[in-house]
């Protein structure tokens, strides 16, 4: 009687322990933002994928991952806590401040290839004190830079940053 007792725990937790497992798996989600064909009133998967990075990441719960199809031609603010980005393009307006701000925790971009922005290609928001950036992989290329005196230029004298990483801790760069 005491086995079947032993038994009956071990099946239960183990049913138990599989239907947690699969709330956690269906929590991950792979996102997709494509300028081009995208809907922002479509759910964000491949074959129906989000306009704008805004949508894909007012869905974005933790787990998910964000991917741009093709290049998205606007600058992106990351100000949800744990946002991933894996590949695609951003060619931000060249009268941008910046082609992506990361104002949030815990956010990781891998493979992303960044143009644009009018004083930075891409920075962290100093108010926010970000703790935790993972870059890997991210090319920062062909922004409008300043010079001393703050105004635009593209040649001698400019200055401006590629990467502004201000009041971040933990941060990591990757290849």
């Amino acid at each position: 009687m005491k086995t079947t007792k032993v038994k009956a725990g071990v099946i239960g937790l183990a049913v138990a322990l599989v239907a947690v497992i699969a709330v956690a798996v269906a929590a991950l989600n792979d996102l997709y933002v494509n300028y081009a064909s995208g809907n922002d009133t479509a759910s964000c998967t491949l074959t129906a994928p989000c306009k704008t990075y805004e949508r894909a990441q007012a869905v974005f719960v933790a787990g998910d991952v964000i991917h741009f199809v093709g290049t998205y031609p606007n600058r992106i603010s990351v100000t949800k806590l744990g946002v991933s980005i894996e590949g695609g393009a951003i060619a931000a307006s060249q009268t941008a401040n910046e082609a992506v701000l990361i104002a949030a925790n815990n956010v990781t971009i891998r493979n992303l290839d960044v143009s644009g922005g009018w004083a930075f290609g891409m920075r962290t928001q100093v108010a926010a004190k970000v703790d935790g950036l993972i870059l890997d992989n991210v090319t920062i290329h062909d922004g409008v830079w300043q010079n001393r005196s703050g105004a635009r230029c593209t040649g001698a004298g400019s200055w401006g940053r590629g990467l502004a990483i201000d009041g971040a801790t933990n941060v990591t760069l990757m290849n």
